[in-house]
């Protein structure tokens, strides 16, 4: 990614495990949550970086346990990873489909 790009968007990622039968396995749940745009790069990589906890990345995260890997006060404290995209004006895939009457 280059700083001359349109919107960055700051999205939250966190994977749950969620046994959904009885004595079944623990199946990984993933969310990925749009948490802010920023209009450079660079200010978004500084963001995520300034939100880290020192320790990082060797803490273990595990958020219903109390260990986070981002700081109280963030955006990303309730998630276990991030992504940083280009924003789209113009979606990539079919906007409002219509099916064509056969």
């Amino acid at each position: 990614m280059e700083d001359d790009m349109g919107l960055i968007e700051l999205w939250g990622t966190r994977t749950d495990y969620h046994q959904r039968t009885i004595g079944g396995p623990f199946e990984p749940d993933t969310t990925r949550e749009l948490l802010a745009t920023f209009t450079l790069l660079a200010d978004a990589k500084k963001y995520v970086r300034d939100s880290e906890l020192a320790g990082h990345p060797n803490r273990q995260v595990d958020i219903q346990r109390g260990k986070y890997r981002y700081r109280k006060g963030s955006l990303l404290r309730e998630f276990d990873d991030c992504e940083l995209c280009e924003h789209h004006e113009r979606p990539r895939v079919a906007h409002n489909p219509i099916l064509e009457a056969k």
